[in-house]
């Protein structure tokens, strides 16, 4: 057995929370060995020592003390007050666990919380509304391409249903042909992919 192990289990030695082999093997190698055995004998002289100071500071209270601390703490008689009887007192039983004080806390807490969310909400809203009404009047009104521009076609006499299908129709041809043109063949391109990926 080496020193390091004895010295780590000499704690335990003077406690007798070893078994007996460990044991016979601490006392063996603390007979033959100097520096373990004047170790244990140090361990065994601050026990005593603290022993001794425990006895002598122990504090033991006397009968007599504990009867007057719990004279002390025993709770005062309360002085019986006339409860008032009726419908009065019926109102104040029936709200008194309304009025307790953490159910006032809790229910302002949640008023607090009420309001604040309803305030936070309308500043969102208005500072959209805002954002809103700059964003429209930063944007301009588009223009009329001047390739696109058609030339406005007298109204025929009679206005039935036929006549105006034809003038939507060849309004939206003639659009649509003007707008052909100004279109690169990237966004071409890019609109046939937008279509197909959306069939």
């Amino acid at each position: 057995m080496n020193c390091e192990t004895c010295q780590s289990d000499l704690e335990d030695l003077l406690y007798g929370e070893l078994d007996t082999a460990w044991k016979i093997a601490l006392h063996e190698h603390l007979s033959v060995c100097a520096d373990c055995n004047m170790q244990y004998a140090t361990l065994e002289r601050e026990t005593e020592l603290f022993a001794a100071y425990y006895e002598q500071d122990a504090l033991e209270p006397s009968d007599e003390m504990w009867q007057a601390i719990h004279d002390r703490i025993q709770p005062e008689a309360a002085p019986t007050e006339s409860v008032p009887s009726g419908w009065t007192a019926k109102l104040r039983n029936w709200f008194a666990p309304l009025l307790a004080p953490a159910l006032l806390r809790q229910a302002g807490f949640a008023a607090l919380l009420i309001l604040v969310s309803v305030g936070l909400t309308a500043l969102y809203f208005s500072t959209r509304k805002v954002e809103n009404n700059q964003v429209a009047e930063v944007k301009p009104t588009p223009a009329p391409s001047p390739t696109a521009t058609v030339a406005p076609q007298p109204a025929p006499a009679t206005n039935s249903k036929e006549t105006v299908k034809t003038q939507v129709a060849a309004l939206k041809a003639a659009t649509k042909a003007a707008a052909l043109p100004q279109l690169s063949e990237d966004e071409l391109l890019a609109q046939q992919i937008t279509k197909a990926s959306r069939e």
